[in-house]
């Protein structure tokens, strides 16, 4: 890109002022090794190249129905749990002990920890990869 200036024009385009023991240089003619053309490209920025551009994958989470036996297997995943009686704890799932979960959930500014009995979850998600879509751009 560099090599497609004269010296003088890129001196001030830059508005570069050079002191030599406190005098003005005048003349800061220089020249660009071709060389150098490998680090800096010879595209002007943004413009095409006509290479296709890297792949983008597109990632999608949901929370999806779980065995409550597969349950530890998440510990550290969020999760949406129902129980027997109707309520409904949605939080992270942050250890299993007992035969309870614990589940943290977050309110307004703070946090709590809800146990949750395994035999009174009627319904369990967690929320999970659901599939990942490649596209070319």
């Amino acid at each position: 890109v560099l090599n497609q200036f004269r010296p003088a024009d890129i001196i001030s385009m830059l508005g570069v002022t050079a002191y030599v023991n406190g005098d003005p240089v005048q003349d800061l003619s220089f020249s660009v090794d071709e060389s150098m053309n490998q680090y800096f490209g010879d595209k002007a920025y943004g413009e095409e190249d006509g290479k296709k551009k890297p792949e983008t994958v597109k990632v999608t989470y949901t929370f999806q129905d779980t065995p409550i036996n597969q349950l530890p297997q998440y510990i550290g995943a969020r999760v949406k749990v129902e129980t027997k009686d109707g309520r409904e704890r949605e939080g992270t799932l942050i250890k299993i002990s007992l035969n309870t979960a614990t589940i943290e959930q977050r309110i307004h500014s703070g946090k709590f920890e809800a146990l949750v009995p395994l035999p009174d979850i009627k319904n369990l998600q967690v929320h999970r990869l659901l599939k990942k879509d490649t596209e070319n751009k």
